[in-house]
């Protein structure tokens, strides 16, 4: 992908984010509480997180930079709904390559 078309598909995410939150705030700093209601994650995905976590030793803080970074993930790939992809890379970037399977 050329540096263009990355700078495109930002620009695009940062707007689906705007309008998700109703304000220029991003994934990265809109309260907990607001990126949850407005990002839910399924149940399934939820376990694997839980699961991660645990096997890795995660804390809370940690947990919730995953979600930001899964629902960036999602926004950058046009998807409503943060995926289990999303969720999956998220969870690769903290280092952990081989993770439990979703």
């Amino acid at each position: 992908m050329s540096s263009a078309e990355m700078q495109k598909k930002v620009i695009t995410a940062r707007e689906r984010q705007y309008a998700r939150y109703g304000a220029e705030l991003t994934n990265s700093i809109i309260p907990y509480e607001t990126l949850i209601q407005l990002s839910p994650i399924d149940s399934t995905l939820h376990r694997y997180l839980k699961e991660i976590s645990i096997a890795y030793h995660f804390s809370n803080r940690v947990q919730v930079n995953i979600i930001r970074t899964a629902r960036t993930i999602a926004d950058l790939d046009g998807e409503r709904e943060i995926t289990k992809e999303a969720l999956s890379e998220a969870v690769k970037y903290r280092g952990h390559s081989s993770m439990v399977s979703i």
